[in-house]
């Protein structure tokens, strides 16, 4: 709450979310006790289309244009039934640009115990979709910055950052709670840890601050990477911002390290690919189940995801960096030893 101590606006959507987790952790409790592990956060790719067209997108480098028909709101509806059921509590939306989706709000209006934060790059945020989110306080935008107005435009196309921070706005008039997340390199590490950096976002409303790792998908843009250095310079400031700012600063994956590693893999989360394929994780995009042809539940208990569970030390994020993409050819040799 401290970080939106001086927000009074929002106590009550704050409230709300944090109502909507401890009623999940009694679900996931209870479901827990007739089966096995149930993670508390469910990532899902509800589509592949976007509006833009980013430098080192993860999402277009993986080309999955052979992949299966995106799953419909109806089948994504029967999906979120079941894990809200089995006690998953927070629901990370992405894409491609998930408000592309047709009928994805009314799919969000369906669950208000669940949390949906919908990471967006905020193009689409209309006084309509303001609207919208308003109406839902358990739904919370994110969206994707890469700093100020040149960083941003160069890695999302021009005039982006103007759109965006436009839409920021109109968030924060309507009394929207919302974040902000950024894709981490060592272009812009300076930039969007910057002291005056962070408060400007605070003046625009923003008190959710996420930070995540490049993971270098397009050939030749590994020099964009974080070192060590880099990693451990980004989530000691993360650390103090969320001190002397009074924000929520979130860095990924390296706040894991607290958890023992990794998360991926249904230890705290897998991921729902656009098609419903089962994967650990959305830069792990190796699946043997797909959500169309079996449960939720049933989808936990794949051996391939309890394999790459039982060998944590792919899971080790002491070294930093997302562990599983650089152990992907041992996580592709997972799946071809555990076929279902």
């Amino acid at each position: 709450m401290g970080a939106f101590l001086f927000q009074p606006a929002q106590w009550g959507r704050v409230f709300k979310l944090i109502g909507i987790q401890r009623r999940a952790a009694k679900r996931r409790k209870a479901a827990e006790r007739t089966g096995g592990h149930i993670p508390p956060y469910l990532i899902i790719s509800v589509t592949r289309q976007c509006n833009l067209h980013c430098k080192g997108c993860y999402a277009r480098a993986q080309h999955r244009d052979k992949a299966g028909d995106e799953l419909t709101a109806e089948e994504w509806a029967r999906i979120l039934t079941e894990a809200r059921d089995s006690g998953v509590g927070t629901v990370i939306v992405a894409g491609g640009e998930p408000l592309v989706k047709e009928g994805l709000t009314e799919v969000f209006s369906q669950f208000p115990d669940m949390v949906f934060a919908v990471f967006t790059n905020g193009m689409l945020l209309s006084d309509e979709m303001v609207k919208q989110v308003k109406a839902m306080p358990h739904v919370v935008p994110v969206i994707s910055l890469e700093g100020h107005g040149e960083t941003t435009d160069d890695r999302r196309g021009p005039g982006v950052y103007r759109a965006v921070v436009a839409a920021m706005d109109r968030l924060n008039a309507k009394g929207v709670l919302y974040g902000v997340s950024h894709t981490v390199t060592t272009a812009n590490l300076d930039a969007v840890t910057s002291r005056g950096y962070i408060r400007e976002l605070k003046w625009r409303g923003c008190r959710l601050i996420f930070f995540i790792e490049y993971v270098p998908f397009e050939e030749g843009t590994e020099n964009l990477e974080l070192t060590q250095a880099g990693r451990e310079t980004l989530l000691e400031r993360a650390e103090n911002m969320a001190k002397l700012e009074q924000v929520l600063a979130v860095g990924f994956p390296g706040d894991e390290e607290s958890f023992g590693g990794c998360l991926a893999a249904g230890r705290g989360f897998l991921h729902v690919g656009a098609d419903g394929a089962v994967e650990p994780c959305p830069f792990s995009p190796f699946s043997n189940l797909n959500l169309r042809d079996v449960s939720f539940r049933e989808a936990l208990g794949s051996k391939f995801l309890k394999a790459v569970r039982d060998n944590h030390d792919m899971l080790d994020e002491t070294s930093g960096g997302c562990a599983l993409f650089r152990n992907r050819d041992r996580v592709e040799a997972l799946l071809q030893q555990t076929g279902e």
